[in-house]
Protein backbone atom coordinates (compact mmCIF):
# COMPACT_ATOMS: atom_id res chain seq x y z
CA UNK A 1 0.00 0.00 0.00
CA UNK A 2 1.36 2.77 -1.15
CA UNK A 3 2.25 5.66 1.60
CA UNK A 4 0.67 8.78 2.40
CA UNK A 5 2.07 12.25 1.70
CA UNK A 6 2.88 12.81 5.51
CA UNK A 7 3.79 9.31 6.54
CA UNK A 8 6.35 9.34 3.58
CA UNK A 9 8.02 12.34 5.40
CA UNK A 10 7.42 10.92 8.77
CA UNK A 11 9.68 7.73 7.47
CA UNK A 12 12.33 9.66 5.72
CA UNK A 13 11.50 8.79 2.29
CA UNK A 14 10.37 12.55 1.74
CA UNK A 15 11.82 15.93 2.97
CA UNK A 16 10.44 18.79 3.33
CA UNK A 17 13.04 21.18 4.68
CA UNK A 18 12.41 23.95 6.54
CA UNK A 19 8.58 22.70 7.16
CA UNK A 20 7.05 20.28 9.67
CA UNK A 21 5.05 17.48 8.11
CA UNK A 22 2.51 18.02 11.50
CA UNK A 23 2.05 21.60 13.01
CA UNK A 24 3.26 22.09 16.65
CA UNK A 25 0.65 21.64 18.90
CA UNK A 26 1.55 25.19 20.80
CA UNK A 27 2.16 26.86 17.32
CA UNK A 28 -1.17 25.76 16.15
CA UNK A 29 -3.28 26.60 19.13
CA UNK A 30 -1.27 30.10 19.07
CA UNK A 31 -2.52 30.60 15.31
CA UNK A 32 -6.41 29.90 15.92
CA UNK A 33 -5.60 33.17 18.65
CA UNK A 34 -3.91 35.17 15.93
CA UNK A 35 -6.70 34.38 13.89
CA UNK A 36 -9.27 35.17 16.21
CA UNK A 37 -7.37 38.60 16.84
CA UNK A 38 -7.11 39.79 13.49
CA UNK A 39 -10.78 38.70 13.49
CA UNK A 40 -12.14 40.98 16.00
CA UNK A 41 -10.36 43.77 14.50
CA UNK A 42 -10.89 43.33 10.72
CA UNK A 43 -14.91 42.90 12.09
CA UNK A 44 -14.77 45.96 14.43
CA UNK A 45 -12.84 47.97 11.16
CA UNK A 46 -15.77 46.88 8.93
CA UNK A 47 -18.26 48.09 11.12
CA UNK A 48 -16.54 51.95 11.73
CA UNK A 49 -16.08 52.46 8.03
CA UNK A 50 -19.53 50.68 7.44
CA UNK A 51 -20.80 53.21 9.67
CA UNK A 52 -18.85 56.13 7.76
CA UNK A 53 -20.38 54.77 4.94
CA UNK A 54 -23.96 54.64 5.74
CA UNK A 55 -24.12 58.18 7.27
CA UNK A 56 -22.57 59.41 4.03
CA UNK A 57 -25.74 58.15 2.31
CA UNK A 58 -27.77 59.46 5.16
CA UNK A 59 -26.76 62.88 5.45
CA UNK A 60 -26.58 65.88 3.22
CA UNK A 61 -23.84 68.91 3.41
CA UNK A 62 -23.12 70.73 5.49
CA UNK A 63 -24.36 67.76 7.33
CA UNK A 64 -21.39 65.46 6.85
CA UNK A 65 -20.21 62.47 9.43
CA UNK A 66 -17.56 62.39 11.41
CA UNK A 67 -15.49 59.72 13.56
CA UNK A 68 -16.85 58.37 16.72
CA UNK A 69 -15.92 59.11 19.79
CA UNK A 70 -13.31 56.37 20.93
CA UNK A 71 -15.02 55.23 23.99
CA UNK A 72 -18.37 55.26 21.62
CA UNK A 73 -16.33 53.16 18.42
CA UNK A 74 -14.85 50.63 22.19
CA UNK A 75 -18.76 50.11 22.60
CA UNK A 76 -20.15 49.74 19.17
CA UNK A 77 -17.36 47.91 18.11
CA UNK A 78 -17.30 45.12 20.81
CA UNK A 79 -20.09 43.54 19.47
CA UNK A 80 -18.42 43.15 16.02
CA UNK A 81 -14.80 42.04 17.63
CA UNK A 82 -16.51 39.20 19.36
CA UNK A 83 -18.43 37.96 16.76
CA UNK A 84 -15.40 38.26 14.12
CA UNK A 85 -13.02 36.59 16.35
CA UNK A 86 -15.51 33.55 16.94
CA UNK A 87 -16.12 33.46 13.30
CA UNK A 88 -12.61 33.91 12.96
CA UNK A 89 -11.45 31.05 14.77
CA UNK A 90 -13.92 28.50 13.63
CA UNK A 91 -13.18 29.39 9.60
CA UNK A 92 -9.37 28.68 10.42
CA UNK A 93 -10.03 25.97 12.46
CA UNK A 94 -11.79 24.47 9.52
CA UNK A 95 -9.19 25.55 6.68
CA UNK A 96 -6.06 24.79 8.60
CA UNK A 97 -6.17 21.49 10.08
CA UNK A 98 -3.48 20.63 12.73
CA UNK A 99 -1.86 18.25 10.09
CA UNK A 100 -0.63 20.00 7.45
CA UNK A 101 -2.31 18.51 3.82
CA UNK A 102 -1.12 20.89 1.39
CA UNK A 103 2.27 23.01 0.57
CA UNK A 104 1.75 24.42 -2.54
CA UNK A 105 1.74 27.91 -2.27
CA UNK A 106 -0.83 29.05 -4.75
CA UNK A 107 -3.33 26.66 -3.24
CA UNK A 108 -2.88 27.96 -0.07
CA UNK A 109 -3.12 31.75 -0.93
CA UNK A 110 -6.45 30.78 -2.91
CA UNK A 111 -8.16 29.18 -0.16
CA UNK A 112 -7.10 31.65 2.51
CA UNK A 113 -8.63 34.44 0.02
CA UNK A 114 -11.59 32.52 -0.26
CA UNK A 115 -12.60 31.90 3.25
CA UNK A 116 -11.54 35.51 3.81
CA UNK A 117 -14.74 36.52 1.81
CA UNK A 118 -16.95 33.80 3.51
CA UNK A 119 -15.78 35.39 6.30
CA UNK A 120 -16.73 38.50 4.51
CA UNK A 121 -19.90 38.01 3.94
CA UNK A 122 -20.94 36.20 7.43
CA UNK A 123 -19.38 38.57 10.08
CA UNK A 124 -20.77 41.91 9.08
CA UNK A 125 -24.12 40.95 8.81
CA UNK A 126 -24.12 39.25 12.95
CA UNK A 127 -22.31 41.92 14.15
CA UNK A 128 -25.09 44.88 12.51
CA UNK A 129 -27.28 42.93 14.17
CA UNK A 130 -26.13 44.07 17.35
CA UNK A 131 -25.40 47.19 16.35
CA UNK A 132 -28.73 48.66 18.01
CA UNK A 133 -27.68 47.38 21.00
CA UNK A 134 -24.69 49.01 21.07
CA UNK A 135 -26.23 51.98 20.21
CA UNK A 136 -28.24 51.87 23.92
CA UNK A 137 -25.64 50.80 25.42
CA UNK A 138 -23.62 53.69 24.63
CA UNK A 139 -26.71 56.10 25.63
CA UNK A 140 -26.59 54.42 29.02
CA UNK A 141 -22.77 54.68 29.44
CA UNK A 142 -23.01 58.29 28.88
CA UNK A 143 -26.07 59.43 31.13
CA UNK A 144 -28.59 59.67 28.06
CA UNK A 145 -31.21 57.26 29.44
CA UNK A 146 -31.46 55.79 32.90
CA UNK A 147 -31.19 52.02 33.53
CA UNK A 148 -35.19 51.72 33.43
CA UNK A 149 -35.10 53.09 29.91
CA UNK A 150 -32.11 50.42 29.08
CA UNK A 151 -34.10 47.48 29.78
CA UNK A 152 -37.18 48.95 27.11
CA UNK A 153 -34.10 50.38 24.75
CA UNK A 154 -32.63 46.62 24.61
CA UNK A 155 -35.80 45.23 23.31
CA UNK A 156 -36.51 47.55 20.85
CA UNK A 157 -32.94 47.28 19.61
CA UNK A 158 -32.80 43.46 19.23
CA UNK A 159 -36.54 44.15 17.34
CA UNK A 160 -34.67 46.51 15.39
CA UNK A 161 -31.70 43.84 14.74
CA UNK A 162 -32.64 42.51 11.28
CA UNK A 163 -32.98 45.24 9.63
CA UNK A 164 -29.34 47.14 10.79
CA UNK A 165 -28.02 43.76 10.05
CA UNK A 166 -29.22 43.61 6.38
CA UNK A 167 -28.44 47.65 6.59
CA UNK A 168 -24.53 46.85 7.65
CA UNK A 169 -24.11 43.97 5.49
CA UNK A 170 -25.40 45.97 2.45
CA UNK A 171 -23.97 49.44 2.68
CA UNK A 172 -20.23 47.37 3.99
CA UNK A 173 -20.52 45.16 1.37
CA UNK A 174 -17.62 46.59 -0.16
CA UNK A 175 -15.72 47.24 2.67
CA UNK A 176 -16.29 44.10 4.01
CA UNK A 177 -15.00 42.15 0.87
CA UNK A 178 -11.84 44.66 1.37
CA UNK A 179 -11.94 43.68 4.86
CA UNK A 180 -12.30 39.69 3.88
CA UNK A 181 -9.30 40.02 1.84
CA UNK A 182 -6.93 41.44 4.21
CA UNK A 183 -7.87 39.08 6.80
CA UNK A 184 -7.05 36.03 4.11
CA UNK A 185 -4.15 37.56 3.02
CA UNK A 186 -3.01 38.11 6.72
CA UNK A 187 -4.05 34.31 7.47
CA UNK A 188 -1.94 33.00 4.47
CA UNK A 189 1.23 34.78 6.26
CA UNK A 190 0.41 33.15 9.38
CA UNK A 191 -0.41 30.03 8.34
CA UNK A 192 2.98 29.76 6.42
CA UNK A 193 4.83 30.68 9.01
CA UNK A 194 3.14 28.16 11.63
CA UNK A 195 4.48 25.64 9.21
CA UNK A 196 8.12 26.02 9.91
CA UNK A 197 10.18 23.71 12.00
CA UNK A 198 11.58 26.66 14.08
CA UNK A 199 9.75 26.96 16.95
CA UNK A 200 10.35 30.77 17.15
CA UNK A 201 8.65 31.27 14.01
CA UNK A 202 5.54 29.04 14.24
CA UNK A 203 5.11 30.26 17.64
CA UNK A 204 5.86 33.50 17.83
CA UNK A 205 5.88 35.36 14.45
CA UNK A 206 1.64 34.86 14.35
CA UNK A 207 1.05 36.32 17.07
CA UNK A 208 3.47 39.35 17.19
CA UNK A 209 1.91 39.98 13.63
CA UNK A 210 -1.54 39.58 14.63
CA UNK A 211 -1.55 42.05 17.45
CA UNK A 212 0.50 44.80 15.09
CA UNK A 213 -1.46 44.37 12.52
CA UNK A 214 -4.76 44.41 14.18
CA UNK A 215 -3.80 47.66 15.95
CA UNK A 216 -2.73 49.36 12.23
CA UNK A 217 -6.03 48.41 11.14
CA UNK A 218 -7.75 50.03 14.11
CA UNK A 219 -5.95 53.40 14.32
CA UNK A 220 -6.76 53.42 10.32
CA UNK A 221 -10.65 52.87 10.59
CA UNK A 222 -10.84 54.77 13.77
CA UNK A 223 -8.64 57.74 13.41
CA UNK A 224 -7.93 58.02 9.03
CA UNK A 225 -8.88 60.88 6.84
CA UNK A 226 -12.76 60.48 6.53
CA UNK A 227 -12.55 61.30 2.85
CA UNK A 228 -10.59 58.58 2.47
CA UNK A 229 -12.59 55.88 4.26
CA UNK A 230 -15.76 56.82 3.01
CA UNK A 231 -14.32 56.12 -0.17
CA UNK A 232 -13.96 51.99 0.88
CA UNK A 233 -18.03 51.32 0.76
Amino acid sequence: MELSRVQKIRTGLRKLPPFAPERDVISYRLMLLSSGILGGFVGTSIYLIASLVYYYHKWTYPYLPNHLYFMEAVIQGLPAFIIGAGIAILFAAMAAPSTIASRNPFKQLLKWILVGFSFAIVAPFFSGYFGPLADVTYDLQRGAISSSDYSIGVGNALAKGVHAAFQNATFGLFTSLLGGLVWGLAMFAIDTAVNFKNLIISRYYPIIFALIFSIILFVIAQFGPVSFLKELG
